[in-house]
């Protein structure tokens, strides 16, 4: 949980170095849309200015250990536009 509390704090501040370090070089999300993301597309739209986040809130996380794995679920309210447009909402996350 404080992982993924602390994803959306850098995330909220744009800290692409804390994103970096938090993120799995061989991460991969698979956004609202279906298009899948990596971890270097991820810093890539943060360090663009066209990138605005104005609020990420993290609720009803769930956390389920099996082993040396865990699996977060989490509800993601962010607001936030990219290129001017709106692209936040409220969003269900699956991070293992």
């Amino acid at each position: 949980m404080k992982l993924a509390e602390e994803f959306s704090d850098a995330e909220a501040k744009a800290d692409i170095p804390r994103m970096s370090q938090l993120l799995a070089d061989d991460f991969t999300g698979i956004e609202d849309d279906g298009s899948v993301s990596t971890k270097t597309s991820v810093l890539k739209l943060f360090q663009s200015p066209t990138t605005k986040l104005k609020s990420d809130k993290l609720s009803e996380m769930r956390v389920r250990v099996y082993g040396k794995t865990a699996v977060v679920n989490v509800l993601d309210t962010a607001d936030f536009t990219v290129n001017g447009k709106n692209a936040g909402g409220v969003f269900r996350l699956t991070n293992v």
